[in-house]
């Protein structure tokens, strides 16, 4: 890292943050935890994100310093203006960005405002776009934390040199398991029938392509023919929801498979749930899923981008082969079937957990910050 921001002590340095994202999710999580440490912390921390955005909502409630925009796309030249002022007046000594778009729009504002060193949050594990602008974008970073080893990986093979790459696993903040309410689902969803003896799934995840919620869906499927006694509650919004609602009542599963929409207490969801289930056909790394370890649940997941190293096959969790409903479902059934299995997954899975608390996540972050200044 030869890029050094000047003699300052590390309070002294200015961090802005960009976050474009409209919605709420894992990356959106993790930008909040990190702005929100640093300002508790003393350091001169802001972040630009979606203006009415859930993470704008956030900010502003939990009174961390902030600017709200209208990022209408990564090419927003309006926006990148705007940005460029708020670099100027912070005298911004790094800008880190934690989304495709913000990685695109912050390039366009240090054509206008250059900022001393520029760092990307890449939390997605596929390859970089081939084309002329992608080459301009991604050699424009001074660095690049990726959230699992496993996008490092892809990162280097695409082209980035191993030495602008760091790794820093998102983390989870241990307090807000605290207090968590009880018997949230029971009392929220019953409805002509008793589910308070029901095994309770849950998966907490985007209803997008990505999470493939149609493979779990299908899954599901084969486990009511086995066991009716069964519900699966799939936490998440997004543009593929009509169609698995469709895809529900075609396999007559309207019993056993609630939809709840977005949802602000997802802890209070994960800890009163029996089983974990995460299809993902790709994921960077899943911090729901460290969510339910450290509540001490069973885990069910694809063996897909950095979840493995979340979970060792048959000891942290229990990995199947992405888009194989038949595969999920035998997985599920053994879980519920095996009590030990499933204590021993939960308590493994706890203690790895640990390794994964937000403060983790934070010092590594900070460590990298004052890797840039000058001595």
């Amino acid at each position: 890292m030869t890029k050094k921001i000047g003699k300052k002590i590390p309070e002294e340095i200015s961090i802005l943050h960009i976050n474009s994202a409209k919605e709420w999710r894992g990356g959106e999580k993790q930008t909040l935890l990190l702005a929100s440490s640093l300002h508790k912390k003393g350091y001169k921390s802001y972040c630009i994100c979606q203006k009415n955005s859930p993470l704008h909502r956030k900010l502003k409630n939990n009174n961390i310093p902030h600017f709200p925009i209208r990022i209408r796309s990564e090419f927003d030249l309006i926006a990148a203006i705007k940005i460029a002022r708020i670099i100027k007046n912070a005298g911004t000594d790094i800008l880190h960005m934690h989304t495709s778009h913000s990685h695109s729009i912050g390039l366009l504002s240090n054509l206008l405002c250059r900022v001393p060193v520029n760092i990307v949050s890449r939390r997605v594990d596929f390859s970089i776009r081939r084309n002329i602008f992608s080459r301009i974008k991604y050699s424009f970073p001074h660095i690049f934390i990726s959230v699992s080893n496993a996008i490092r990986d892809i990162l280097i093979q695409d082209g980035i040199p191993a030495k602008k790459v760091v790794t820093i696993y998102s983390g989870v903040d241990f307090d807000l398991y605290k207090n968590l309410r009880k018997d949230i689902l029971v009392k929220e969803f019953s409805t002509s029938e008793n589910i308070k003896d029901c095994i309770k799934l849950v998966n907490v995840a985007a209803l997008s392509l990505q999470k493939d919620h149609e493979t779990l869906i299908r899954a599901m499927d084969i486990v009511i023919k086995n066991n009716k006694n069964i519900i699966l509650f799939i936490v998440g919004e997004g543009d593929l929801k009509r169609d698995l609602i469709r895809l529900r009542h075609e396999l007559n599963l309207n019993d056993h498979i609630f939809f709840t929409g977005f949802r602000d207490d997802v802890l209070d969801i994960i800890g009163d749930s029996d089983i974990f289930v995460m299809s993902s056909r790709w994921e960077g790394l899943g911090t729901s899923i460290i969510d339910a370890m450290a509540l001490k649940k069973p885990v069910i997941a694809t063996r897909t981008g950095g979840i493995p190293e979340l979970i060792e096959d048959g000891v942290e969790g229990i990995l199947v082969e992405k888009e194989d409903p038949a595969a999920l479902a035998e997985s599920i059934l053994k879980v519920i079937k095996d009590r030990s299995l499933a204590q021993s997954i939960s308590e493994m899975g706890y203690n790895k957990a640990k390794a994964f608390s937000i403060e983790n996540t934070i010092n590594k972050t900070l460590e990298l910050y004052r890797s840039f200044i000058s001595v």
